[in-house]
């Protein structure tokens, strides 16, 4: 899965479903610390859309990685 999304992320590098994805398998690996950036990055993607899934991911990644304010806040 992962060579498949960073395949995907590099054709296609502003694709903000491809940057929630690998987010979210990196949470699963247990690297919030990644997985920030490349959530942060997905919900930067959508511009004026609201995306649940990159704020909730986002803010679970933060929250791992021990910045629970800024969870907190991505939450809201």
């Amino acid at each position: 899965a992962r060579g498949d999304l960073e395949a995907a992320q590099q054709m296609l590098p502003n694709n903000s479903e491809a940057e929630l994805y690998l987010g979210m398998l990196l949470l699963e690996e247990e690297k919030p610390a990644d997985a920030v950036n490349r959530l942060e990055r997905s919900r930067s993607l959508h511009g004026d859309t609201f995306e649940p899934a990159s704020n909730y991911y986002a803010a679970l990644a933060q929250a791992e990685a021990g910045d629970a304010k800024r969870a907190e806040d991505s939450l809201r």
